[in-house]
Order: structure tokens, then C-alpha cells, then sequence
């Protein structure tokens, strides 16, 4: 049950990073946040995946709605706070991950 947990909180976090890196303008805030979403793409997808085989298709497109939620709330954030906040979810999602993955190994 805490395996799935964590899956599931990673994935969201991952969109969560995708869809606000979204909302960034053009420019050097756009390209500072390529490595991030770029970790979000590949290990949301490959998280997903596994957790849609594991866990069950519903479960895990239900994941994919959270962050849609969590990016209108993004909208009110300016610029710079924007992709502290992609940075600061990056790196939450990339511990939950971590936590999830090596509990997995055990069960």
C-alpha cells in the first residue's frame, strides 16, 4: 500500500512539473527548466507505466488528473517563483521516487 502511495504522489508531482514548466514564457527561465522536466518526462512515463501495469489502468490515469488542478493554482505565480516552484516539485517528486523505487526492490 505505501509502494502504490508513493507511485502514485511521484507521478503526480512529475505532471505537476511538466504542466507548470507549461506555463513558463520563452526565454532563460524556459531553459533553466529543461533538466527537470526533462528527469519528469522520462521517469513520470516510465513510473506511469509501471504503475498502470502494477496498479491498474483507472488508478493510474486518476494520477493525471491532480496535476491538472495543481497547474491552474500555478497560474497566480509569478515568473521567477514559477520555476523555483518546478525546481522545488522536481526535486520532491525525485524523493518520493527514490523512496518508491527502493521500497519495491523489498516487496
Amino acid at each position: 500500500m505505501l509502494v502504490e502511495a508513493l507511485y502514485l504522489i511521484s507521478i503526480a508531482l512529475f505532471g505537476c512539473v511538466v504542466l507548470g514548466a507549461a506555463q513558463l514564457p520563452n526565454g532563460i527561465l524556459l531553459v533553466i527548466s529543461l533538466f527537470p522536466v526533462f528527469l519528469a518526462l522520462i521517469l513520470g512515463c516510465m513510473m506511469w507505466l509501471v504503475a498502470a501495469q502494477v496498479f491498474g489502468l483507472p488508478i493510474s490515469i486518476g494520477t493525471l488528473l491532480v496535476p491538472v488542478g495543481a497547474a491552474i493554482a500555478m497560474r497566480r505565480l509569478s515568473d521567477r517563483n514559477l520555476s523555483i516552484a518546478v525546481w522545488s516539485i522536481a526535486a520532491v517528486g525525485m524523493l518520493f521516487a527514490y523512496f518508491a523505487i527502493s521500497l519495491a526492490d523489498f516487496g
